[in-house]
């Protein structure tokens, strides 16, 4: 008798359960607004969007990078498919039309990276504490500038301003890009 009761309430109580009608809990969203761009992130963004359109840095987006990866070559994986010194070399007939080309984009590089550098001190010397997207932004300016370096030189290289009258002035701007370039490195260590 006891196994028929036991046997009747372990029936009823799983029946019970399994009548248990399970509904999607009801779904809400919350929309917030992002914070206006501080100044340091739009300078910097702005930096790093110049140094691609103009094509002094190569990027190319994590799929691209993992499709690369999985289905071509390395390779293909390893070179972007156009450099800065294709660019400048195709763009220009001349060997000075090119070096001039490359020294305004030097100067054009050290101009906006000082424009960041300057907004990164300003942020510093405010009691405003720097948020994780300037920071970021930031930091991104700073490799794209390493990067635009490196091409500037490779750039040199290619069209040969190593052994022409323009060689001191590039010179000139490329050290003074350093200088911004060492800038950014110590307000990025702050």
């Amino acid at each position: 008798m006891m196994r028929c009761v036991f046997a009747g309430l372990l029936t009823f109580g799983i029946a019970g359960c399994a009548s248990v009608a399970l509904a999607p809990a009801p779904v809400t969203a919350t929309l917030m607004l992002t914070e206006e761009q501080s100044a340091l992130r739009s300078s910097a963004n702005a930096f790093c969007d110049d140094a691609e359109d103009k094509g002094w840095v190569q990027t190319q987006s994590g799929f691209d990078a993992l499709h690369r990866a999985f289905f071509q070559s390395q390779a293909s994986f390893a070179a972007p498919d156009t450099t800065y010194a294709d660019t400048l070399e195709t763009s220009r007939d001349t060997r000075l039309a090119q070096g001039q080309a490359l020294l305004t984009d030097v100067a054009a590089a050290t101009s906006a990276l000082d424009a960041v550098n300057t907004e990164a001190e300003t942020l510093l010397a405010s009691d405003a504490s720097a948020a994780r997207s300037d920071i970021a932004s930031f930091e991104r300016a700073l490799v794209f500038a390493q990067k635009a370096r490196r091409s500037f030189l490779e750039g040199a290289e290619r069209v040969g301003i190593d052994q022409s009258a323009q060689a001191g002035l590039l010179q000139d701007r490329i050290d003074g890009f350093d200088l911004e370039i060492d800038r950014a490195r110590r307000l990025a260590d702050r």
